[in-house]
């Protein structure tokens, strides 16, 4: 007999990105690497690194299909030489070189490119532009938008994703359906209301190194619980380790987008102690109920009443 477990596996198989569903967007990437080496604009040589949920292995197939790879652009410049390295020409070279084929969207922390099938977002690739000593293993990314002005400031890419990698499928399997509550929960509220991926990949990890493991809805409820901890008044705080930001810096700037994310924390441990509730007699009414938080969850066949094995038999 399934358990309610069972039935998170099989949702997750249903929503989650596989390695081969980048095929595509591995290649598009690798047109536009290729575009900017060979662009005479792009003086400062490079190289690429892959970055985010591709390299964590915990992306999800949302309902518009516009699902992200982050490669960043790595340029050779030394730690001792970074202050002969304008931030804002070295990003503007990226912006215009891919300009030439493309639209792109000049970002705070990298620059877009978007791929539409029947003007509607297909897929997206962000290129956040660093300034990297390899020898010091040391990176600058070239933070701002064109408008307000670009700098360097120390970032650490690859900190942050060896501290976000565990060879443990529950623990990217809990990150995937956090996003996937987060995008449906979120998809007609204000838009620095959503949760930012890597806040939930950052509370997921500290859950697990403090917690054993024991069931996908055990540990969502605690996750999400720890979330809304984090709230004090009109904002929320989650410190990266690495560089002392505060991972919820855009909702903190608007006190209606951390309340609105705080309600919809209030609504989503509501119902997964719903389905907690119900799971104890039906896994069925627990399906059904997690449905009202997981579009689309798996329906369980209805249980038997003890009245089943009499001749009047029904179901519940």
């Amino acid at each position: 007999m399934k358990t309610l477990n069972d039935y998170f596996l099989e949702y997750d198989e249903s929503n989650r990105l596989y390695q081969s569903d980048y095929e595509t967007i591995r290649e598009k990437r690798d047109l536009i690497l290729k575009e900017l080496k060979e662009d005479e604009n792009v003086s400062v040589s490079f190289s690429p690194i892959v970055l985010g949920s591709a390299k964590l292995l915990t992306g999800v197939k949302y309902e518009d299909g516009n699902y992200d790879i982050d490669c960043g652009i790595r340029m050779n410049i030394k730690k001792s030489e970074i202050q002969n390295y304008s931030a804002k020409e070295c990003k503007d070279s990226v912006y215009n070189a891919m300009k030439k084929y493309r639209d792109p969207k000049y970002n705070t922390k990298c620059i877009t490119a978007v791929y539409y099938r029947e003007n509607e977002p297909l897929f997206h690739i962000d290129f956040p532009v660093f300034a990297y000593d390899s020898e010091n293993e040391i990176y600058y990314l070239a933070d701002g938008k064109a408008s307000d002005g670009v700098e360097w400031i120390r970032s650490y890419p690859e900190e942050l994703l060896e501290y976000l990698t565990l060879p443990n499928d529950d623990y990217r399997r809990i990150i995937r359906l956090l996003k996937i509550w987060n995008f449906y929960a979120f998809k007609s509220k204000k838009k620095h209301s959503k949760a930012p991926s890597v806040a939930l990949s950052f509370e997921t990890r500290k859950w697990f190194e403090q917690n054993t493991y024991s069931s996908d809805l055990e540990a969502l409820i605690s996750i999400a619980t720890r979330l809304k901890n984090r709230i004090s008044g009109e904002n929320i705080c989650m410190t990266n380790p690495f560089d002392g930001s505060n991972i919820f810096y855009k909702m903190n700037g608007d006190k209606d987008c951390v309340s609105i994310f705080s309600e919809q924390l209030d609504n989503f441990i509501s119902r997964l102690n719903e389905a907690k509730n119900a799971n104890v007699s039906s896994i069925h009414n627990a399906c059904e109920k997690l449905k009202k938080v997981f579009p689309g969850f798996p329906e369980a066949e209805k249980e038997k009443t003890e009245e089943s094995f009499g001749t009047n038999a029904r179901y519940a």
